[in-house]
């Protein structure tokens, strides 16, 4: 997929600021935390479903496919409300919240 590598490098970086950042921060009462919802059902996963097999290859298209028949996927709306939930009662730093 075009611009799959850019996004998981772009997560993997935004976690390591995160725990170096919440190390850096955490004598400040600051709190630095990253947000891993777990597999959203986004417009990309809509695309990648939507696409031909062989176009995209076979392996993810049927990945993506699964997230979806076995129930794996979470809205937006749901992904917003764990969020906010954490946000409310969580003072930890440097952590990575599900």
């Amino acid at each position: 997929m075009i611009g799959g590598k850019a996004c998981v490098t772009t997560k993997a970086a935004l976690e390591a600021h995160t725990v170096n950042l919440g190390a850096e921060l955490a004598c400040t009462g600051l709190t630095v935390n990253a947000f891993r919802p777990g597999t959203v059902d986004t417009a990309m996963q809509t695309w990648i479903r939507d696409q031909n097999p062989a176009r995209i290859g076979p392996a993810l298209h049927e990945r993506f496919t699964a997230y979806l028949s076995q129930g794996q996927l979470i809205t937006p709306d749901q992904a917003a409300s764990a969020l906010l939930a954490r946000l409310l009662t969580d003072d930890a730093t440097g952590q990575f919240w599900a």
